[in-house]
């Protein structure tokens, strides 16, 4: 994980590097602004790791004042990157300039506004999906199953108040008979404001959830105060019959691990004290689970399906069954939801967000 992270924080001071270079290619700039974009390019880039720090810490104004242009900026600088590398790559191949520099940034810098207003109206405009998924161990002559499946809120001072609000009313009105979070519901101290419009909802069979690696990263002693405010029930490698024949378990995202706090991963510990031929659904945050569990479906989250492009790409390859319904083996089913909120920027490109509806039957009643 480290690793990936060390990368990434790489690749994105080497964005910084390029997005000086154009500039100078394309106005050349007297040495008195250069020197200023010498301070202000690091600033930048440091700045959300600064916003999460004084989140952290509780100081929610300047946390605001940081962070809004900071993640603003971090989406605009990867699309703008994106568009700037081909160019320099068409004019090195043709050795010729194939449109004047000035031109080409005043070209991408429109594209990539575009994409930020397009990206903030998808980020916002929130899918139901309904999935029927059959079940060879659904008890048999029982009503279809329907579980309201949320994910990957990352609620914090930035973001999200309204998808929060909004993901709440409309889990209401599925009228589910279950309620479950795969995680990562929670991304700040100041999370446990609004855990009562979590408390509002209710279900016949109870709601459940199961701890992201970002609650890790925020820490239990404010994940865990806010589950419990908010009604939910953690599943930490534990399992329970919410009907007859259909069992739910649940296990710790493995970041706990890293961050040396209490962490219960072990999926199989948690599925071993279940009875066989019943049906069983595992909650894990993120979508590696070990080969031949005897789970009929797996429910996560974590991927964001990419969140925004080009970032598809890479967490494809990270998780082939990266979004949507997979059979992992004769028995084993995962769905993958795409989430509900952001990370990051308050972006999302190519990857809607999400509320799931998963209607689980008998094959026959299909």
């Amino acid at each position: 994980m480290f690793t990936l992270l060390s990368l990434l924080l790489i690749a994105y001071a080497a964005l910084h590097v390029l997005f000086y270079h154009a500039l100078v290619a394309a106005f050349a700039p007297p040495r008195i602004v250069r020197f200023t974009l010498r301070w202000l390019l690091p600033l930048l880039f440091c700045a959300p790791l600064i916003t999460r720090s004084l989140d952290r810490i509780e100081h929610e104004r300047l946390a605001l004042l940081l962070g809004v242009p900071a993640y603003f900026w971090m989406c605009g600088l990867l699309w703008f990157s994106m568009f700037w590398v081909p160019f320099l790559l068409a004019r090195g191949i043709t050795r010729r300039p194939v449109l004047p520099a000035r031109s080409a940034f005043y070209t991408i810098s429109g594209i990539v506004a575009l994409l930020g207003i397009y990206g903030w109206r998808e980020a916002h405009d929130l899918h139901i999906e309904q999935v029927h998924i059959p079940c060879a161990h659904f008890p048999a002559g029982r009503p279809p199953l329907r579980i309201a499946l949320l994910s990957d809120l990352h609620w914090d001072v930035h973001r999200n108040h309204r998808l929060l609000a909004q993901g709440a009313a409309q889990i209401k009105t599925l009228q589910p008979d279950l309620i479950l979070s795969a995680g990562d519901l929670a991304d700040s101290p100041h999370c446990l404001s609004d855990a009562a419009q979590f408390a509002t909802l209710r279900a016949p069979l109870g709601k459940y959830a199961v701890l992201g690696n970002h609650e890790y990263y925020l820490g239990l002693r404010y994940a865990l105060p806010f589950h419990e405010r908010s009604g939910f029930t953690l599943l930490r490698q534990t399992a329970r019959e919410i009907a007859p024949g259909i069992w739910l378990a649940g296990v710790d995202n493995q970041a706990g691990h890293y961050f040396r706090q209490p962490c219960f991963s072990d999926e199989r510990a948690a599925l071993a004290g279940i009875p066989t031929n019943v049906c069983v659904i595992l909650l894990k945050h993120e979508p590696r689970v070990a080969a031949h569990l005897p789970a009929d479906l797996v429910l996560s989250g974590h991927t964001h399906h990419g969140q925004v492009f080009p970032f598809h790409l890479l967490v494809r390859w990270l998780y082939p069954n990266f979004t949507g319904l997979h059979q992992l083996d004769q028995r084993t089913q995962i769905y993958i939801t795409r989430g509900i909120g952001t990370w990051g920027p308050p972006f999302r490109l190519f990857a809607p967000p999400e509320i799931t509806l998963l209607i689980l039957e008998s094959p026959s009643s299909r």
